[in-house]
């Protein structure tokens, strides 16, 4: 169901409609968010199960979605992003937030890292957009082709 919510979250936390599920955003059923005083904007981490390591964390911003539209316990990350940076394929995985609680760390130490996750997933996308190149041999991709349905199908078909 959430695939359908068309939300967004700009810089300053304001939300509104538009769009599509966002790269940079955790779509957090409110039950979730009320337990772990979650508040919409909100900078989370999110950790993809089972993980490989540091690519299947992602600092993101959290979203409220009522239990009208979504299920209990839901955490609804952007597909495309999550399956390039950690290597999904289309089952259902599960998703850990973690996020701020001044018991077990200060605000100085989660804020820096949120920094250190995102700027860890800068370097994975620029990284990841110079092997697609390479493999792919085509220069002309961007980072927005990277994580397209094609590029990736055409990724995947010149690794067999």
């Amino acid at each position: 169901m959430a695939n359908h919510i068309n939300i967004k979250i700009d810089d300053s936390g304001s939300i509104s409609g538009s769009g599509r599920l966002l790269e940079n955003v955790a779509y957090i059923s409110e039950d979730i968010m009320e337990k772990q005083k979650i508040a919409n904007g909100d900078d989370v981490i999110a950790t993809v199960v089972p993980s490989d390591g540091m690519t299947a964390q992602q600092a993101i911003k959290a979203i409220s979605i009522s239990l009208d539209d979504t299920d209990a316990g839901s955490v609804s990350l952007n597909s495309e992003h999550t399956q390039t940076k950690v290597g999904k394929d289309f089952d259902q995985d599960k998703a850990h937030i973690t996020s701020y609680n001044s018991q077990y760390t200060t605000r100085k130490s989660y804020d820096k890292l949120v920094k250190t996750i995102r700027d860890t997933q800068e370097q994975h996308k620029k990284l990841t957009l110079k092997y697609y190149q390479e493999v792919l041999n085509d220069k002309s991709l961007t980072e927005a082709d990277i994580y397209s349905k094609p590029v990736q199908l055409k990724f995947m078909q010149s690794q067999f």
